[in-house]
């Protein structure tokens, strides 16, 4: 069998030396692809107690400049900036950030979820610009990594999901835009006592309001979001799906 130009080798050597490659190439590409970390917002503060950040697989050194915002590479944390998958030889990580939602060292903190909201909105506004191959080759894992972690969170925040959920949070981020209730209605295609119930429930209870067990009301007030609430929010939104009968 020509393995090589000129070169020759018997048929069971060279599917030996095939399994090797192929094997070689998969402990690289699997050694790559570890999810990162998504450290929820309680435990943000107190990455630097011993227990927190053992529990973490970080040191009381790196999680103190994870903290304090010296890790933050624009996107989402890095543990090592010079211990890279994708570089060699002690170097700086020279990938976009957006290639940090694939990297083991990447360590996600929920205030920054509002900067992975815009990446994912950019990303879709690539789907429909890039012809389906392409888009793929260029966004797909990147993607599919941010469909996982909003999933995740969706799990923390608990509550329905779907096409329901998605609804209720339309109505609160438009709420928090100060239209109308009725404008709000109009534009959402509910009516007018269903905004005003979820805004409503949203002002009472935050989040855990849009879920479907009973909640006492509370007086409506001045409805105003955090970053972590918005970012929740638009992603509930951005779920595309069958509508379902009115809540």
């Amino acid at each position: 069998m020509e393995v090589f130009r000129t070169h020759y080798a018997h048929g069971t050597t060279a599917h030996v030396l095939a399994g090797r490659a192929v094997t070689g190439a998969q402990a690289i590409v699997f050694g790559q692809i570890t999810r990162p970390l998504l450290v929820p917002s309680g435990a943000e503060e107190h990455l630097a107690e011993p227990s927190m950040g053992q529990a973490a697989g970080l040191s009381e050194h790196t999680a103190r400049e994870m903290i304090t915002g010296q890790l933050d590479m624009g996107l989402v944390n890095c543990r090592d900036p010079y211990a890279s998958p994708y570089t060699s030889g002690g170097k700086a990580c020279h990938v976009a950030p957006a290639m940090c939602t694939l990297c083991r060292n990447a360590v996600i903190f929920t205030s920054q979820l509002p900067r992975l909201v815009l990446l994912a909105e950019h990303i879709e506004v690539m789907r429909r610009r890039l012809p389906p191959a392409s888009w793929q080759a260029v966004w797909g894992r990147q993607a599919a990594a941010l469909d996982e972690l909003f999933e995740e969170l969706s799990r923390w925040a608990g509550g329905p999901q779907g096409p329901r959920l998605a609804e209720r949070a339309r109505i609160v981020l438009a709420c928090a835009e100060e239209l109308p209730t009725v404008r709000v209605a109009e534009k959402l295609g509910v009516t007018a006592d269903t905004a005003r119930k979820w805004r409503s429930r949203f002002v009472a209870r935050r989040l855990e309001g849009l879920t479907d067990m009973p909640r006492p009301g509370r007086r409506k007030t001045e409805l105003v979001l955090s970053e972590e609430e918005r970012a929740q929010l638009t992603r509930w939104a951005r779920r595309a799906g069958t509508r379902s009968p009115r809540a």
